[in-house]
């Protein structure tokens, strides 16, 4: 995981940017080796890209590792705001990759001559019909993440939308709304 939003402060020795305080970096591999790119700074009143090697620099290492347990944590506690307030969520993306590893293994059996129906499959045990009855805020964030892949910008973003609304825990209505009306809230014309 690369680290975000990175500060460091270069030494007073640094040439160009000694004692300066730089913020908003992000650990990225350049040249083979990793680096912090702090992006365009002014360096001698010229727009410059900053990028720090992170090697034999203590101090740099450290924030570069504070940044990356501050990342694993916001994504953490994410991922549990998310199963608490998306129920099902788990349980509905495993019963759809169930039945679409055996739709895949059923048509390789039937594409294999050698084994036309004589081993098939076990289907899957869960019903993905029943799980979306059974939680419907997962059904709908599932749509909602279909939604984020359209080619088309304003039915893409709905989708983000409406799953930052359901992970929020705000009202479904709200999510739904979103998704039902991405054409008419954006106000484009598709012919």
């Amino acid at each position: 995981m690369a680290a975000t939003n990175i500060t460091w402060t270069a030494t007073k020795d640094a040439p160009n940017i000694g004692g300066r305080t730089f913020t908003g970096g992000k650990v990225v591999t350049h040249a083979g080796e990793k680096v912090v790119d702090f992006g365009s700074v002014i360096v001698d009143g010229k727009d410059r890209r900053l990028m720090v090697r992170i090697a034999g620099k203590p101090d740099l290492q450290a924030a570069v590792e504070a940044a990356e347990e501050a990342d694993r944590q916001a994504k953490r506690a994410a991922t549990e705001q998310l199963a608490k307030n998306v129920p099902g969520l788990k349980e509905l993306r495993t019963a759809i990759d169930a039945e679409v590893e055996y739709r895949d293994r059923f048509r390789e059996m039937m594409e294999d001559g050698d084994n036309d129906g004589v081993n098939p499959p076990r289907s899957p045990e869960t019903n993905v019909g029943e799980l979306q009855a059974q939680y419907p805020r997962a059904a709908l964030y599932l749509r909602a993440e279909g939604y984020t892949r359209a080619s088309h910008w304003a039915k893409a973003k709905a989708g983000r939308e409406a799953m930052a609304i359901l992970a929020d825990g705000r009202a479904t209505e709200e999510a739904k709304s979103k998704l039902d009306n991405w054409l008419k809230d954006n106000d484009v014309y598709v012919d």
